[in-house]
């Protein structure tokens, strides 16, 4: 669900900061979050699939089962997926800008 029409049902304005949740890296594809606002983050960089998704748990569940490992299961024909998990820490989404 995009922010502008999750707010607009809920009657609420967009505010700047909610815009930049939208806000993708060129490179990125976009994981489609119909649970919530922060969408999910496909890259493809010389055959290697990185994946960035929201860190609400509901968010990332629904995004791991109906996006990721779809395309994963689409993209490889392997025995099985191997992952890593990098734990962040410090000021929240919204004040960062990269």
């Amino acid at each position: 669900m995009d922010v502008e029409h999750l707010f607009k049902i809920r009657g609420r304005e967009v505010t700047p900061v909610n815009r930049l949740q939208a806000e993708l890296p060129a490179n990125a594809r976009l994981l489609s979050n119909k649970v919530g606002t922060a969408p999910g983050m496909w890259f493809d960089e010389g055959g290697v699939v990185y994946v960035s998704m929201p860190g609400v748990p509901y968010e990332m569940k629904y995004l791991i089962e109906k996006e990721v490992l779809p395309r994963l299961k689409r993209k490889y024909e392997a025995p099985f997926i191997m992952h890593r998990t990098i734990l962040t820490q410090g000021i929240g989404e919204v004040f960062c800008r990269i």
